[in-house]
């Protein structure tokens, strides 16, 4: 080692001096058992620096050769995580140097010119890596980004009797089994196979008979039965007596239906015997009663007797006293001419009269004279007659009840109450449509200091929370809300208050009614089709359909914030038309759903909407109605009217005298 340190010293004097650079000789007697220096991709395996100066390179090279030795590890290989010795001259010059410190099986060391260091550097896939003596069952060892990977070896010795196995110390092994296993041997032909003397034997095989005489069986090692179709055309029998011509077909036997000769009788059947002693031949079969045409027009109806023979008698009567019947040529068929003689009065119920053009001209009596209290009735002999009854009646009135027939007239016997015991209705009795409970107009009285509002009767006190009649935004802000009801729709807290203290009462007086439960179930599985909705809302008692309506009005009216506060619309905008809709929607509520689900009668309304307000409103009005049938029409009409008592305010309105005005 003083040897080396005195060459190493000597070069550093030279550097030091400027002289030219040593020659490559002392490049190659560096020392080759540098350690490694991670740099890059690879990884710097360390270098042969030629930088220290001779007193750093003398200090360095003693105490590596007292405490390491020259860098190497105890196997004999340098260690990789040492420099290379740096007192030796300028680092690596090829490859080769590099070798000695790559000790992974799929890298190789590569020295870097430029900088004197060597790198390890994974080689390229595919290439061939030897270390497989970790076990005797792997086989190709190559390169795999920087591993070494291997396959296992294939043990199969292409024998179904042996047991096929690899064991790491001493490779294959093929063990033969006991004679009488079964086993396979790869041919799909072969039914049951058993090894003897180490081979595999079939003991049985496939039958491929298909039992068609159309197809060619075979049996392939692979596939197993195949049943091939014959040639179309081929002659066969598909065991079926009336059937002719039989031959295969696409590899089925088929047949056509065997033809026994039409004897020309409507009346017979001729057909092939299928069955029996004389199955396969043609027999006639008599079919009496079936209807039939003997060639003559003038005889009906014709029918096929027992004997088979087809007969019809002569019968030209059309029932018509007002034509001359006959069959004057069979060719043509019955004939009916027309004549001009008298007919009627047969009897005192019809009146006397003339064949004219084949009709009887002779009135029949009417003897309805118009009484549900009387029997009306004719008797050909002595004509009308009509005799009271006692019976049933109705007075034209439904707001009479126990109508009953006496003398030949209808009377009543009692009047029907519509009085509902609410201050907040209108009690009243329609002939025609019974007795209504329409909600009063708002503002009516119905207490002291209490007004009604959509059929409740609610406190007319400013601060009471609630839109009186006689309030509006001017003169009560805090209790008229310009967008109506206390709560947003979103507010689901603020609405479940409102349902228990505003509108407590309507909900108690639906949730009392089972029927009015089943009424508001069936709206909810409804959802949004109006259709339904209209249905459930008819389908029940009227007890039930006012109880909701109730809830339903004092929820949309004082509950949420629509716009509508249970009052007559003001105003103009986007704001009224809400307000409109929503009262319309809560007033009017089956006339409402009526129109919408009538597109006759929701084009009318909106056609009617759009007419201008000017000299061509009349004419307007009159073409919309055109546009759907009447009732369509008059629907539009009763909504109208009723949107104009509870809706639409204005000062000069009767049916909605206050309007918060």
């Amino acid at each position: 080692m003083q040897l080396h340190a005195k060459i190493v010293m000597s070069l550093a004097l030279v550097a030091t001096m400027g002289l030219a650079a040593c020659s490559d000789e002392g490049a190659e007697n560096h020392d080759a058992s540098a350690g490694t220096e991670e740099d890059g991709e690879g990884g710097d395996l360390g270098g042969l620096d030629g930088g220290a100066d001779a007193a750093g390179d003398t200090q360095a090279d003693a105490a590596g050769d007292t405490a390491a030795g020259d860098a190497s590890d105890s196997t004999g290989k340098p260690d990789a995580s040492q420099d290379v010795d740096s007192n030796v001259g300028k680092g690596c010059t090829n490859d080769d140097e590099c070798a000695p410190l790559v000790s992974a099986l799929c890298q190789v060391g590569k020295c870097q010119l430029s900088t004197g260091i060597c790198q390890a550097v994974d080689m390229a896939d595919g290439a061939t890596c030897n270390d497989l003596g970790a076990s005797e069952c792997w086989i190709n060892p190559t390169c795999q980004a920087g591993k070494c990977q291997y396959s296992f070896r294939n043990c199969d010795d292409g024998k179904a009797c042996t047991d096929d196995a690899c064991k790491p110390e001493s490779g294959c092994s093929n063990v033969g089994l006991k004679a009488g296993n079964k086993c396979s041997d790869g041919n799909a032909c072969t039914l049951v196979a058993i090894c003897e003397g180490g081979a595999c034997t079939a003991k049985s095989s496939l039958d491929c008979d298909d039992k068609n005489t159309c197809t060619q069986d075979l049996c392939d090692e692979k596939l197993g039965c195949v049943h091939l179709p014959l040639e179309d055309g081929g002659a066969c029998s598909d065991g079926l007596v009336c059937t002719d011509g039989d031959m295969c077909t696409k590899g089925t036997c088929v047949g056509k239906p065997k033809v026994c000769a039409d004897d020309g009788n409507p009346c017979t059947l001729v057909a092939c015997v299928p069955k029996g002693p004389t199955a396969g031949t043609c027999e006639v079969a008599v079919v009496a009663g079936l209807m039939c045409d003997d060639g003559n027009p003038c005889t009906k109806p014709d029918v096929c007797n027992g004997a088979g023979v087809c007969q019809g008698a002569v019968n030209c009567d059309d029932g018509n006293p007002c034509t001359d019947d006959g069959c004057p040529d069979p060719k043509l068929g019955c004939q009916h001419a027309n004549n001009t003689i008298p007919c009627g009065p047969l009897d005192a119920c019809s009146g006397a009269g003339q064949c004219k053009n084949g009709t009887c001209d002779a009135p029949t009596k009417n003897c309805d004279d118009g009484n549900l209290c009387t029997d009306d009735s004719c008797d050909k002999a002595t004509g009308c007659k009509s005799e009271p009854n006692q019976s049933g009646c109705f007075d034209g009135s439904v707001c009479t009840q126990g109508d009953t027939c006496a003398g030949g007239s209808c009377k009543p016997s009692k009047t029907l109450s519509c009085d509902d015991g609410d201050p907040c209705t209108l009690d009243k009795c329609d002939p025609i449509q019974g007795c209504g409970n329409p909600v009063a107009p708002s503002g009516t009285v119905c207490g002291s200091n209490k007004t009604c509002l959509v059929g409740l009767c609610l406190s007319s006190s400013c601060g009471d929370g609630i839109c009186s009649a006689k309030e509006d935004s001017s003169t009560c802000p805090g209790d008229c809300n310009q967008q109506g009801g206390a709560c947003a729709a979103s507010d689901t807290a603020c609405l479940a208050q409102c349902k228990g203290t505003m509108c407590a009462g309507p909900l108690k007086k639906c949730n009392d009614s089972a029927e009015c439960q089943n009424l508001t179930n069936c709206l909810a599985s409804a959802s949004s089709d109006e259709q339904k909705q209209l249905e459930c809302l008819t389908g029940g008692t009227p007890q039930a359909l006012f109880a909701y309506l109730g809830y339903d009005a004092c929820m949309q009216a004082l509950c949420l914030q629509n716009y509508w506060s249970g009052k007559g619309c003001t105003g103009g905008g986007q704001q009224y038309v809400s307000c409109i809709g929503v009262c319309e929607y809560s007033m009017c509520k089956l006339l409402t759903l009526g129109c919408k689900v009538s597109t006759g009668c929701t084009t009318i309304r909106n056609c009617m909407q759009a007419c201008p307000q000017d000299d061509k409103l009349t004419q307007c009005v009159i073409d919309c109605k055109k546009k759907g049938s009447d009732n369509d029409a008059l629907l539009n009409a009763e909504l109208d009217t009723c949107s104009a008592a509870y809706c639409q305010c204005s000062p000069t309105s009767l049916t909605f005298p206050t309007c918060g005005l």
